[in-house]
């Protein structure tokens, strides 16, 4: 970050001082994740990663539905840091947020002038951590791909409408690396392409040759993953669960859509209402602007519709989800306050005020919420009861129990699932994992795949303890395979809180 002699109106004009002000801002939005162990996501991504750090491969022996990048963040951090580190996660988290930030100031500079690009970065430094902690401000796969996403937008916006082969491959490289955090990052190259195609008038004859350069790096990056888990021989594990449940996560959420979702929505919503009415503000004069600006916001728009139609992908709406739109939204917002009259819009001068108060308010709320001790109803009871058992060796079953009981035991999920919603069907974000849900309804949305698969692990290896956490209708004994299975092996359960733990005899 380099400082400008350009007048800001109030923006830090040095780039320590912006570097500064985005880290306040940062740091005060990210405090309260660090009073809970999880907070979100990051507990799977936690749980997984130990279990690949003591040998175990990715979908084969930990599955999940992510791609691979988000577990090899955090067990890189264990290498670096110890099997324990996840405020380093965390801390990493913070510091990635504030690189995007940088990016953002350099994406502006370029395409806009140096006050955009410097009311884009504090903005994003705001509002990638006000809404609730456990969606804006925890370690999600959003958070890094977007890193990727606008390292992407860097390179090419120097000059968009005349981009270098070498640039666009790169750029390309960079998209699949977001996408190997999270699949949605692809849509960046839609919105590459979908740009290119409106200018294609600048392009011309160019288009199909910038396109072709830019998907061919795009498709580097994910032909190495594939080629990576061929050679383990993992392929088909990655296939089922990383894409092709995926496909069928996303056709549930979408016959699911009603109330909750809306509510998401609108929560999302007020938590980025500061630099949603600039953005849109911003929006509605575009139309009046004169070429290169209209070309470069174009490009900024493009990106923004991208991340919505990601956004709404399965219709499930979590807030963290929002995260891949708040960058496009940071950028046109700060080119709103920029550059929209302000004798028409005199609440334009507002927004750098109401950008702290939206932060600070939140922070509050949420340190609030999150200071409590957490227990959920023994859990940690369960797992200092695991932990103190030394005479059985093994990892815990967890059977609709908090991933906490193993983390804070120190021993692995048994099996290969670190949580039995794909045996139970208990689909997130659908009416089928709400305490309402009944096993009869959820019959359709059990994994046949996933019980073959269970089954083989219980045969290859007992877990030391079975802890059940007692969901009225989906108990364990009310699966025949482990009732017989905890019937054979297992000592009569001790109830600890609300959970049943049953030890290895």
């Amino acid at each position: 970050m380099t400082g400008s002699t350009n007048d800001l109106g109030g923006v830090p004009r040095s780039g320590w001082r912006l570097a500064v002000a985005c880290a306040s801002l940062l740091a005060i939005g990210s405090a309260p994740i660090f009073l809970r162990t999880f907070v979100n996501d990051d507990s799977t991504y936690a749980l997984v990663a130990r279990k690949l750090a003591a040998g175990g491969l990715l979908y084969r022996d930990a599955v999940d539905n992510k791609p691979p990048l988000i577990y090899l963040t955090f067990g890189a951090a264990y290498a670096l840091f110890g099997n324990a580190s996840l405020a380093v996660v965390k801390l990493l988290a913070v510091a990635v947020d504030l690189a995007c930030a940088g990016l953002l100031l350099l994406i502006g500079r370029r395409l806009f002038s140096p006050r955009v690009g410097a009311l884009a970065a504090l903005f994003f430094s705001a509002a990638a951590v006000t809404g609730l902690a456990e969606d804006f401000a925890a370690p999600n796969t959003e958070c890094f791909m977007n890193l990727f996403v606008l390292a992407a937008l860097a390179l090419l916006s120097r000059d968009p409408e005349h981009p270098r082969r070498r640039a666009l491959v790169a750029a390309g490289v960079l998209i699949g690396v977001a996408s190997l955090y999270r699949l949605q990052g692809a849509v960046a190259l839609l919105a590459w392409i979908g740009f290119f195609f409106l200018r294609r008038r600048a392009l011309q004859p160019r288009f199909l040759g910038v396109a072709a350069w830019m998907t061919g790096g795009f498709l580097l990056p994910l032909a190495c993953a594939a080629g990576v888990f061929c050679a383990q021989g993992a392929w088909s594990d990655l296939w089922l669960w990383a894409v092709r449940n995926n496909f069928s996560y996303v056709d549930i959420g979408a016959a699911h859509f009603g109330w909750r979702p809306l509510a998401r929505i609108a929560l999302a919503a007020i938590s980025q209402l500061p630099w949603l009415a600039a953005a849109i503000a911003g929006g509605a004069y575009w139309l009046r602007t004169r070429e290169p600006e209209r070309g470069r916001t174009l490009l900024i728009w493009v990106h923004l519709l991208a991340a919505l139609f990601a956004y709404q992908t399965g219709t499930r709406f979590y807030g963290h989800y929002a995260l891949q739109v708040v960058p496009f939204v940071s950028l046109m917002a700060a080119w709103g306050v920029a550059n929209l009259p302000r004798p028409r819009l005199p609440w334009l001068r507002f927004v750098p005020y109401a950008t702290v108060v939206w932060l600070i308010g939140f922070s509050v709320a949420n340190t609030l919420r999150l200071a409590p001790p957490w227990d959920h109803q023994g859990a940690l009871d369960v797992a200092a009861a695991v932990k103190a058992d030394g005479a059985r060796a093994g990892d815990v079953l967890l059977w609709s129990a908090p991933p906490d009981v193993a983390w804070e035991s120190g021993r692995g999920f048994a099996t290969r699932f670190p949580f039995n919603n794909y045996l139970t069907g208990r689909i997130f974000g659908t009416p089928h994992n709400l305490p309402s849900a009944t096993r009869d309804e959820n019959r359709a949305f059990e994994s046949a795949a996933g019980w073959r698969l269970f089954a083989e692990d219980l045969a290859a290896s007992r877990p030391a303890f079975v802890v059940d956490g007692r969901l009225p209708g989906f108990e364990a004994r009310s699966y025949p395979l482990l009732e017989e299975y905890l019937r054979r092996y297992y000592a009569a359960p001790v109830r600890v809180g609300r959970y049943d733990v049953y030890r290895r005899e």
